[in-house]
């Protein structure tokens, strides 16, 4: 298990909107909610997440129910590591680079 799933598990909270009945109906939250969750004593980090679910069409002209799960874009957090080939986006650049 990589990414984000194992990062997952490491979690003690996971924070939702209170109308959301399961992990594969997603609503996004504001700002301001994500805001108040990282200036809670102990929280040492807390970023967006997106799951949905897609049908994609493949090479082959058949398609394929796909899950998509999406990350926060300023941070990466929860990115898996590439063990071969090429990365088709770039890193995020920080203050320091």
């Amino acid at each position: 298990m990589n990414g984000i799933l194992r990062l997952a598990f490491k979690l003690l909270i996971w924070v939702m909107d209170p109308a959301v009945q399961t992990i594969a109906s997603s609503i996004g939250m504001s700002d301001y909610v994500l805001d108040a969750v990282r200036s809670i004593d102990g929280v040492k980090y807390a970023v967006p997440l997106y799951s949905g679910a897609a049908l994609v069409k493949l090479r082959d002209g058949t398609y394929q129910a796909v899950t998509i799960i999406g990350l926060d874009d300023a941070s990466l957090f929860g990115w898996p590591k590439m063990k071969q080939g090429a990365s088709r986006t770039s890193t995020p650049k920080t203050a320091s680079s």
